[in-house]
């Protein structure tokens, strides 16, 4: 089947995973491993377990096109944020000697790039910055976020400031 990506299960230590995790995201790994899409449909799976397995799926693609080193942050952003719940299932995917960090950082739960969030919600940003709903919000929101994935940001004070230099610099100008 020429849409299954399939790895040597002999080359894999899942030694690195602790037993609930093998519980939760090793099913999902071999799925994503011997079930095309069409299977997943007809043998009933539910919409999360096909999207989870379209998201391992579509990252290993990527991958098989440039190496983990060679994604730049917005890609490294997206990776996270897509398969931020069920990393684990992915891990195999990566150069073994990355296995035990990226597990490491992804058990951390304050890790801000292996667990994507906002420092500051969408609405307090309309507030301070007398902003409105849009693409323009949606992009800076995403800036933010990535700024704070990659810990160039420490607090809401300098999250406003960086948001009044990227509206300077990415609004639309109006003569």
């Amino acid at each position: 089947e020429k849409d299954l990506i399939l790895i040597n299960l002999d080359k894999i230590n899942f030694e690195e995973l602790h037993k609930i995790e093998k519980e939760k995201f090793l099913p999902l790994f071999f799925l994503t491993q011997i079930l095309d899409e069409f299977s997943l449909k007809n043998l009933k799976f539910g919409k999360s377990e096909i999207l989870k397995i379209k998201l391992l799926r579509k990252w290993k693609l990527i991958l098989n096109k440039k190496t983990i080193y060679e994604l730049n942050e917005k890609k490294r952003f997206d990776l996270h944020k897509d398969l931020e719940n069920i990393l684990p299932s992915f891990i195999f995917y990566l150069p073994q000697k990355v296995h035990q960090e990226w597990l490491d950082r992804w058990r951390d739960k304050d890790d801000k790039l292996f667990h994507p969030s906002n420092l500051i919600k969408g609405d307090v940003i309309k507030k301070q910055l007398k902003l409105q709903d849009g693409p323009l919000l949606g992009k800076l929101i995403l800036y933010l976020s990535m700024e704070l994935a990659f810990n160039r940001l420490d607090d809401f004070d300098e999250a406003i400031y960086k948001a009044k230099q990227w509206i300077k610099q990415n609004a639309p100008k109006c003569d």
